[in-house]
């Protein structure tokens, strides 16, 4: 968890030149979904969730499968939405689509607020407009799941 994201670059963008998907969208959205902070913080999750509530299911008849789907995704959910909100923050980093992408279409709107900085001065008034624009989408979905969030942030500081 100390390393800092900058040493895993140079290994992660040499592993997916060898699988050929430079400039591609899997090359943009496969790496943030493996992460060590998202195995270390669901793997506490899933350990504080009482073996009581496993063993009462089998006994009621559940397979595995069912407990995963009836009991524990739903009492995980606040944190699946902390972390998806997250995994989307990391993904509209500004190094990364500069790495793997070589074609101005397959860059992210991270990348284009810097294109309004030029040699002769900075729009600061259209990179202002454009980063008001970039917040929108992550301020809809903070609004609607926001419940969702506000728990899986409590969720994670109280001990049980």
């Amino acid at each position: 968890l100390m390393v800092p994201y900058e040493v895993t670059v140079f290994t992660n963008y040499q592993t997916i030149a060898r699988l050929g998907l430079l400039d591609t969208y899997t090359a943009l959205i496969v790496p943030s979904l493996a992460s060590v902070f998202y195995i270390f913080y669901f793997k506490r999750i899933c350990f504080s969730i009482p073996m009581s509530y496993y063993k009462a299911a089998k006994v009621d008849g559940c397979s595995d499968l069912e407990f995963i789907t009836r009991i524990l995704v739903p009492l995980i959910k606040p944190s699946l939405f902390t972390n998806g909100i997250l995994v989307y923050r990391w993904m509209d980093s500004f190094l990364w689509p500069i790495l793997v992408t070589n074609s101005k279409e397959m860059r992210l709107l991270s990348n284009g607020l810097s294109a309004f900085a030029t040699e002769s001065g900075t729009n600061v008034q259209l990179q202002m407009a454009a980063s008001t624009i970039a917040i929108v989408p992550i301020l809809i979905i903070y609004l609607i799941f926001r419940k969702e969030i506000i728990k899986g942030v409590a969720s994670s500081g109280i001990k049980g």
